[in-house]
């Protein structure tokens, strides 16, 4: 069985050599020349991501000082202190 498979293939094999050297008019090489063409380009423009949407931190440094105030620490004294500033008014973005 195998033997009959084995001829079987070589057969088409032959066959199918004569048949595509018969369809290219008995000349297998010589119709399929080798076309040299140039190389096509084009130019495409399109929109890319260069850099992804993020986020920037401000850091503003604290204002530290002193400043005197009057403040009454009992009914009919008042004295004088040294604070601190009160705190700036934030500049939110």
């Amino acid at each position: 069985m195998i033997g009959k498979t084995a001829s079987s293939a070589i057969a088409s094999l032959a066959v199918l050599g004569m048949v595509s050297e018969t369809a290219a008019g008995g000349r297998a090489v010589e119709c399929y020349e080798q076309v040299n063409r140039p190389a096509v380009y084009e130019t495409v423009y399109e929109n890319v991501l260069v850099s992804p949407a993020g986020q920037q931190v401000e850091s503003v440094p604290a204002i530290y000082g002193t400043r005197e105030r009057v403040v009454q620490i009992a009914p009919g004294v008042s004295a004088t202190r040294s604070c601190l500033p009160s705190p700036a008014p934030s500049t939110a973005r």
